[in-house]
């Protein structure tokens, strides 16, 4: 008399032992051995994104390079094209593209990107 023992595939199984008799069947499951994998752990997520470095203003001797670049002045809220820059004695000046005086580079700050009022 031959018997055949025919496990389904979709359990879990670590062992099985059958008696002499063949009237019990024992099924060990197997240990749970893995838990939460580290890749399906969600990551915390803050509400608030990461900080943006606020704009650094233009200084006295960087105004060189830009001349002839537009660059965003403050004190108007627009865009505007450096068109030069003076000293004399201790007036500092600087003139755009868009108006032939000049005026106080220090009633002003420039920026290279746009600033919003509050980033200030």
């Amino acid at each position: 008399m031959t018997s055949i023992l025919v496990i389904d595939t979709k359990w879990d199984v670590a062992a099985v032992s059958i008696n002499s008799s063949m009237r019990e069947v024992v099924i060990m499951p197997k240990k749970k051995t893995n838990g939460t994998k580290q890749s399906e752990i969600p990551k915390k997520i803050d509400n608030e994104a990461e900080p943006k470095m606020k704009p650094v203003a233009i200084k006295w001797h960087e105004l060189e390079q830009y001349v002839g670049q537009p660059i965003w002045d403050t004190r108007e809220k627009k865009w505007r094209v450096l068109d030069g820059y003076r000293r004399t004695g201790n007036t500092y000046s600087i003139t755009f593209s868009d108006i032939a005086d000049w005026c106080s580079f220090l009633d002003r700050e420039l920026y290279l990107e746009e600033v919003e009022e509050n980033a200030k």
